[in-house]
């Protein structure tokens, strides 16, 4: 593992032991009815789910009937069911997936390394993915002496510039000062 990786881990397994902000609030879990819709849409069965945190939301899909996979990985939370991998490592090809989920992740990512996590992403996602990424500085970075977690904070246009590289941008929207986007793959 890289440097960075070791000092992002070190970071995010910090913060989970002690941001109760954390442990209280998955966007991931609130917002996988939206991306289970995408999913079924576009005739997926098995799911990757990009930065899972706690795996709450993949936990959800799991409960899904058509849902006959469904596989997390994050940098740094651990759970039987969760790769402790950074995103910008390219995945083995037995986690690909049809659908490739990912909510409020991208904008913890280091700016350099976005390019390699969407790559990344894009290599091991088959079908479809949904991604929502939060466009606000962090509000969480400023309860403990971690920093700022939020390490890229751009644009919509910036982030659908980014993703549409690698992936089809079918849909875009900004709401709540959060982007949404709805992918296929190239």
């Amino acid at each position: 593992m890289d440097d960075l990786a070791v000092a992002e881990r070190a970071k995010y397994e910090r913060v989970w032991a002690e941001c109760e902000l954390y442990h209280k609030h998955s966007p991931g879990l609130r917002h996988a009815p939206e991306g289970y819709a995408w999913f079924t849409q576009n005739e997926c069965e098995t799911l990757i789910d990009f930065g899972c945190g706690d795996g709450r939301a993949m936990d959800w899909f799991r409960a899904q009937p058509d849902v006959k996979r469904a596989i997390g990985v994050d940098i740094a939370h651990r759970s039987e069911h969760i790769f402790r991998l950074p995103l910008w490592q390219t995945l083995p090809d037995a986690w690909h997936s049809d659908f490739g989920y990912s909510c409020d992740v991208l904008e913890h990512i280091p700016t350099d390394m976005v390019p390699k996590v969407i790559e990344s992403m894009a290599a091991a996602t088959r079908k479809a993915a949904w991604v929502q990424i939060a466009l606000f500085e962090d509000t969480a970075g400023s309860m403990g002496d971690w920093g700022p977690l939020h390490l890229t904070v751009k644009p919509l246009p910036w982030w659908r510039f980014a993703l549409a590289r690698h992936f089809n941008v079918v849909w875009s929207t900004e709401r709540r000062r959060r982007a949404t986007f709805l992918l296929t793959a190239k």
